[in-house]
């Protein structure tokens, strides 16, 4: 999987690492690192080998400005606006696609903020390299900042968050998984949520779905801590993202695109 970041927390990489090593095999990764400051390339890239065990790891340095944002992301006076000039993400999709994932056994398109769940228990990457089209699209749902047990921005990890937003349902945009060579033809383009130009990108699946954590972020876009006016005890606890995290190993305040490495 490959993300473009800036200013992400290196315990939250650690944990991002873990939760798809454990939990899915993954057995690479790779962040593309837009101008952080608060540690270096080789801290990112210490902080990922410590979790990959004996995959690989690489962090690769991407100093471009982001680009402004079309479509509601952009909104003025609640229209859509039209996308422009958004190269950074998307350019480091296709410099990923074609310098580092040509031959990997299959790529999962995450961010660091969301971790993906199967109701049936199976790994993203081996449901995809399994399936007919070589190619898996699913949808994803916000949880909360609530944690009842204590935590706080600056000391958060992943499995403090369990307790999903409300309405209860899939309201984020859509994710992908594919086999690069078989999904992916030429034509067709890596996107941040689709693969434009496939036929199987109409197609959302009922298996997988993704948690997009609002706590694991620094609010640089906007400000995810902001008090909400839900009530904690309305909020469904999210128990397949509990057992997932169980299964990995990672707890409440401890430590802890993801792709597979040719066969």
């Amino acid at each position: 999987a490959s993300d473009v970041y800036k200013r992400q927390d290196l315990r939250w990489i650690g944990d991002w690492v873990r939760y798809y090593r454990r939990i899915h095999g993954a057995d690479g990764v790779l962040v593309y690192d837009n101008s952080s400051s608060a540690y270096s390339l080789v801290q990112l890239q210490a902080a990922m080998d410590a979790e990959i065990g004996d995959g690989v790891a690489l962090a690769v340095s991407w100093p471009f400005p982001y680009g402004p944002q079309g479509g509601m992301a952009g909104a003025v006076h609640n229209k859509e606006t039209d996308w422009d000039s958004d190269f950074c993400q998307t350019g480091s999709l296709q410099h990923a696609r074609f310098r580092f994932l040509r031959n990997a056994r299959s790529v999962l398109n995450v961010d660091v903020d969301e971790l993906v769940l199967s109701s049936l228990n199976r790994s993203i990457f081996a449901a995809t390299e399994e399936s007919r089209s070589g190619f898996i699209k699913f949808p994803g749902a916000w949880i909360g900042t609530h944690a009842p047990q204590g935590t706080d921005r600056t000391t958060c990890r992943h499995a403090d968050f369990l307790y999903r937003d409300l309405p209860d349902g899939f309201s984020c945009p859509p994710k992908w998984c594919l086999v690069p060579g078989r999904a992916d033809r030429r034509s067709d383009s890596w996107s941040v949520h689709n693969l434009f130009g496939a036929k199987a990108n109409a197609r959302i699946d009922g298996e997988f779905s993704y948690r997009h954590l609002r706590g694991v972020t620094d609010s640089w876009k906007e400000d995810r801590w902001a008090t909400s006016d839900t009530n904690p005890a309305l909020l469904p606890r999210d128990d397949a993202l509990a057992a997932a995290f169980e299964r990995a190993g990672m707890k409440p305040g401890t430590g802890a695109g993801i792709a597979r490495k040719a066969g």
